[in-house]
């Protein structure tokens, strides 16, 4: 019977697409148990499932190829072909997922909200099954007739028994039915829109509105909204009031405003206002009557609903309502005032395709991100109350004032006490709790209830990052501190902090594996960063501008490095600014055009993170940390709060005033100059002395601007430090001599990366 050539050829490459899983899954448990980590045999069974099923029907369009191929070897290149362009080629974006063959979803996973919203990967799955199987039965029908069986086809299936045409006929139902009802969830549920398409809206959104961005818009001051969050039906509704204030010199005669335009229904309305709404844009112009003049106020009522319904044919690049751990930043949920820069295309090749002139993004408009600069200069009184289901708990910045239930939901209500930067975010999930307090601060850690293992590190390290900067730059102002996880479905957020709130992947804070005493501990560094904004980012909001990024980031990452060097010492610290460098350096490598001086940083994260913690290691090492801190603490009371904004220029002339002049054209050439240095221990040799000591003599090269002090270290055959102390180096060759009392094994110039130094591998050697 052909069924059996046919099922044997597809028997055997579902076999092996079983083994190759099963020997992926077991080669995990390994992993798994070697690191003492808990096994779940039902979840690994899933990832089977997720993992096999596109292998599966691929086989079915394998086995149908080769059948009807006049030749083996030209069916395998059409197989290789359908593989790589049909599903992956430049089809992709412009075609509909029910033509690409074989085609499903992605699927993604998160310990909090397992595998979340799966029914469009079970549909497709359906739909492509049902294809395959059609495929298999006309393979069967054609067998061992190649191309002429083609053509005599219609006899084939006469001959077909009653069961194959049955079952054809069931298959052709259930692949057309299925592929009604995906259509009606991906084009009538939702608006299905290709890449092409999607592009052209953005280009037509600059087009018509970018002149808009130049206008004067008044600044929120104050925000009072309802927010209701329906996360097991994936819905949310915000509703709610903005006080709008002139803070320019001159009237104001429009307010632009945007929603998103996924949402399902909304209004926005000002008072004495004609309104005009463009639909496709889902943007709003109020023209007012009279102007607003300057230090005016006036209200913007919203009420904007969003569903997501069914199921969407490719996964949204934002799920912000998820079943447990939503995460929603009000630029995502709220209306925006003003042009709204984050529509803009970024990729400069793209943009030149659409006709666009080259642009760069404003970069506060992104929504998520490895980093949040909050660049906002908006300050605003909070008022938010937030309802969820009635298993779940919300948090959101300010002081939580009470919590109620009501028809088996919950609601809280949070007010700020203090004025909060108009860049904040709401959660909600199924929290265990971790309370201490420090200081008068009320430290709390929201968790999912079995990610326990890195609590405890994260309290200890808050408390001691709370103490430090507290002691280093100034008293905290929330009576709080809440660190609450979200899940890894937003796989681009690693953590982002708010006043008095701080948000954290799962991923990379709560399931991070720190128990290895030897390796850098990367919760505690990560939690001390975001604790960091606390005072950089959120009592000194930058000037929006070059340098920014250095004022927000550079000085958080000394924060984070001052509060990981009181805990783990030197040496941790050593391990952790080489990992920094390295990272500089292979930023710089990459770097287009010229590298901007750190305190002219734009959007160079390997500038603003990696570089900036170099150089604020080698400012403490010049100045002390107790100078430079004070140059910090009187930035921060100069220009902190909501009237001021700072530039690196402030920054530096603190600096200068707690610095003797003498440093100050080093300073100078670390923040505005591009400065790298290269030692070199070309030898180092030793003799004993009489009295027992022994006396080294190394010969160094140094390339560096000015001579500096920089410090050598000498270390014995077991690592102790045996020697450490700074020496004048100056350009060029030289010759240093040190007595040490210990027999010396080895010597190093800088030992401690205080300085970034191009070529780290010959900055030590062994004595002679």
């Amino acid at each position: 019977s052909n069924v059996v050539f046919v099922a044997s050829k597809y028997t055997t490459l579902a076999a092996l697409i079983g083994a190759i899983t099963a020997t992926g899954l077991l080669t995990l448990v390994g992993i798994q148990l070697s690191r003492d980590w808990a096994i779940e045999p039902l979840l690994l069974m899933e990832f089977a499932y997720f993992l096999a099923v596109p292998l599966l029907l691929f086989a079915f369009i394998a086995v149908a190829v080769q059948t009807l191929s006049p030749q083996k070897y030209v069916g395998m290149l059409i197989v290789l072909l359908i593989a790589t362009v049909g599903q992956f080629g430049p089809f992709e974006d412009s075609t509909h997922p029910l033509l690409r063959l074989g085609w499903l979803p992605d699927v993604r996973y998160s310990d909090m909200g397992g595998f979340g919203r799966i029914a469009g990967f079970h549909w497709f799955t359906i739909y492509w099954n049902a294809f395959g199987i059609l495929l298999l039965l006309l393979a069967i029908t054609v067998w061992r007739h190649g191309a002429s069986g083609l053509r005599r086809l219609r006899s084939l299936l006469h001959r077909t028994s009653s069961v194959g045409r049955l079952t054809s006929a069931t298959m052709a139902v259930i692949f057309i039915a299925s592929g009604a009802f995906i259509f009606y969830n991906t084009n009538v549920l939702h608006v299905y829109t290709t890449d092409g398409e999607m592009q052209a809206w953005k280009a037509d959104y600059e087009r018509n509105y970018k002149h808009y961005a130049s206008l004067p818009q008044p600044a929120v001051t104050a925000i009072a909204a309802n927010v209701d969050l329906y996360p097991s039906e994936r819905r949310y509704r915000v509703r709610g009031e903005y006080q709008l204030t002139n803070t320019t010199s001159k009237p104001i005669p429009d307010i632009v405003v945007a929603v998103r335009t996924d949402s399902a229904s909304g209004n926005v309305t000002i008072p004495n206002a004609r309104r005009t709404h463009d639909a496709r844009f889902n943007h709003y112009r109020f023209t007012l009557n009279p102007p607003l003049p300057p230090g005016a106020s006036t209200t913007a009522r919203y009420d904007i609903t969003y569903e997501n319904p069914g199921f969407v044919a490719e996964a949204p690049p934002d799920p912000v309502i998820v079943g447990n751990g939503s995460y929603i930043m009000n630029v995502r949920a709220f209306p925006t005032i003003g042009y709204r820069a984050s529509y803009e295309i970024e990729n400069a090749l793209e943009r030149q395709r659409q006709g666009l002139p080259p642009s760069t993004p404003a970069e506060s408009a992104r929504e998520f991100g490895e980093h949040e600069k909050s660049e906002t200069t908006e300050w605003l009184r909070f008022d938010v109350t937030v309802s969820t289901d009635g298993d779940q708990t919300a948090i959101a910045p300010g002081r939580l004032v009470r919590t109620w239930e009501h028809d088996g939901r919950r609601s809280f209500h949070y007010r700020s006490d203090t004025l909060l930067p108009n860049h904040f975010a709401i959660s909600s999930g199924r929290f265990a709790v971790a309370r201490e307090t420090h200081r008068g601060v009320a430290v709390e850690v929201y968790y999912h209830p079995g990610h326990a293992y890195n609590v405890a590190r994260m309290l200890r390290a808050t408390s001691e990052s709370l103490r430090t900067f507290t002691e280093g730059f100034g008293p905290y102002p929330h009576p709080h501190l809440r660190l609450v996880e979200v899940p890894a479905e937003f796989r681009r957020f690693a953590g982002f902090a708010q006043p008095g709130v701080i948000f954290f992947n799962e991923t990379r804070a709560f399931l991070t594996d720190a128990r290895n005493p030897q390796r850098i501990d990367l919760v505690y560094r990560r939690v001390a960063h975001e604790v960091g904004h606390q005072w950089w980012g959120h009592q000194l909001v930058a000037a929006n501008g070059p340098g920014a990024a250095m004022l927000t980031e550079s000085l958080t990452k000394y924060a984070e490095l001052i509060a990981f060097q009181k805990a783990y010492g030197r040496d941790q610290t050593r391990k952790l600014l080489t990992y920094e460098l390295n990272r500089y350096l292979s930023g710089r490598a990459g770097q287009e055009g010229d590298e901007p001086p750190l305190a002219r940083v734009d959007n160079e994260s390997y500038l603003y993170y990696r570089k900036g913690v170099l150089v604020m290691a080698a400012l403490q090492d010049l100045l002390g940390e107790k100078a430079l801190n004070s140059a910090l603490r009187n930035l921060l009371l100069e220009q902190g709060g909501p009237n001021h904004h700072p530039t690196t220029a402030d920054l530096l002339r603190h600096l200068y005033a707690v610095a003797p002049p003498a440093q100050h054209p080093l300073i100078d050439q670390w923040l505005n100059k591009v400065v790298l240095y290269d030692f070199k221990l070309e030898s180092a040799s030793a003799r004993r002395l009489g009295d027992g000591r022994y006396e080294l003599t190394l010969q160094a090269d140094a390339a560096m601007p000015t001579p500096e002090q920089i410090e050598v270290g000498v270390y014995s055959a077991e690592g102790t430090q045996l020697y450490l102390a700074k020496h004048t180096l100056h350009p060029g060759a030289q010759k240093i001599v040190v007595a040490v009392d210990g027999k010396p094994d080895s010597a190093a110039i800088d030992p401690y990366v205080l300085r970034i130094d191009e070529n780290r591998f010959d900055n030590s050697a062994k004595v002679r």
